[in-house]
């Protein structure tokens, strides 16, 4: 990368939206309740974190490239727990009568 300051803004921005992301995590965790979460707020994170991954990628930023795993599970799990949440889906009966809840 031709202009170091920038890398480091990118690795400094990656950092501190990775703490703010896992207190939403954590929120959304504890409190059990997704509604606050849009459906186009999970899209639209996902590819945010696709497109900050190739810019990771073409400047060889790798501090940047390592965060952008952890944030992915974190919508991944964000989308199952928001799955969960407003389908019910472990509230139904599954194998020999056992209810999950």
């Amino acid at each position: 990368m031709k202009n170091e300051k920038l890398r480091w803004v990118g690795i400094v921005a990656s950092i501190l939206g990775l703490f703010s992301f896992a207190r939403l995590l954590i929120h959304n965790y504890k409190v059990q309740d997704t509604q606050s979460l849009s459906w186009d707020w999970l899209l639209f994170n996902v590819v945010i974190q696709i497109l900050w991954g190739s810019w990771a990628y073409a400047n060889h930023v790798i501090p940047v490239l390592i965060t952008i795993p952890i944030y992915l599970g974190g919508l991944i799990y964000l989308t199952y727990l928001k799955t969960v949440l407003e389908t019910n889906i472990m509230s139904k009966v599954y194998n020999n009568n056992v209810i999950f809840d």
